[in-house]
């Protein structure tokens, strides 16, 4: 019985180091394709490029400072780095900084009420609404902010970082969909349907609309960083099989809507956290009966 508990614990590692190692080349993409490129050609200067570097340190030195521990887990450096991969380029970093506290301080005071600040889509939703609400903050990168264009395929597979630092290199998420499969406690019944879903509904409203590019509208829909990411975090949606499929579906049918319909770039986002809210509303009452 140990035998088989070291060795689930050993391939749980190699998981964990496969899923970090992915995180860190996303992240480094985007740090490169939104700052470093941008100071070869004079666009920017070296040290606004750096900064960017800034966001892993700053949200580790939060966890660091709110857990009061000083050896953290290789989960610990994940989160650190998808926290930072959801920021908007040109994000300022002390607000950055202030909304990273934050997160960290809702996972301090041990609430389990799902609309806490640390729950991570509610981060991303949060970094979204300052950086273009309040802030007016241009989602493309610096050199393109006068040359709007749905981006290439293979732009966006190889990691543009549209939006956020790395989040469209769909190749990359695909690669850690598939180490994820690996883990038992990965609900992938739920990003599965939810991409299915959104290519169906891409593909009908590309034979009835004026959208004929089908793959550049998927690509840019975020569906993947959603799915991938933020949709299977445990006590966020339900745990049965038929359910997850009905929730991805609902998901994806809600984010199309937002998306192509209203067009609302992180329509996805506020399709999913939608969800979430009924989903906890449901599941209360379900447990009163």
């Amino acid at each position: 019985m140990k035998q088989v508990y070291m060795h689930f614990e050993q391939k749980k590692d190699k998981i964990e180091y496969t899923l970090l190692a992915i995180l860190i080349l996303m992240y480094g993409y985007g740090v490169y394709k939104n700052g470093l490129s941008y100071v070869f050609i004079g666009k920017m200067n070296l040290l606004s490029a750096l900064e960017y570097f800034l966001c892993p340190l700053i949200s580790i030195l939060s966890q660091m400072i709110f857990s009061r521990k000083m050896k953290l887990t290789i989960k610990d450096g994940m989160e650190s780095l998808l926290l930072s991969i959801m920021i908007p380029p040109r994000f300022p970093i002390w607000c950055f900084t202030i909304l990273v506290a934050l997160y960290y301080f809702g996972k301090k005071i041990g609430t389990k009420k799902m609309l806490c600040i640390s729950n991570l889509l509610l981060f991303k939703i949060l970094t979204s609404f300052i950086a273009t609400i309040i802030l007016k903050i241009d989602y493309q990168n610096i050199v393109e902010v006068n040359n709007a264009y749905l981006y290439s395929p293979a732009d966006l597979l190889f990691g543009r970082g549209v939006g956020n630092l790395g989040s469209t290199s769909i190749l990359l998420m695909i690669i850690y969909f598939g180490v994820s499969l690996q883990d038992v406690y990965y609900k992938k019944e739920l990003p599965t349907t939810m991409i299915a879903t959104y290519v169906i509904l891409a593909i009908i409203y590309a034979s009835i609309g004026t959208q004929k590019d089908i793959l550049s509208q998927i690509l840019n829909s975020h569906l993947f960083f959603a799915a991938v990411f933020l949709s299977t975090k445990l006590g966020t949606s339900p745990a049965e099989k038929k359910y997850l499929m009905i929730h991805g579906i609902a998901t994806s049918i809600l984010g199309f809507v937002l998306t192509t319909i209203f067009d609302l770039q992180d329509g996805i986002y506020y399709s999913l956290f939608v969800m979430q809210i009924l989903w906890m509303f449901l599941h209360q009452r379900m447990k009163k009966i």
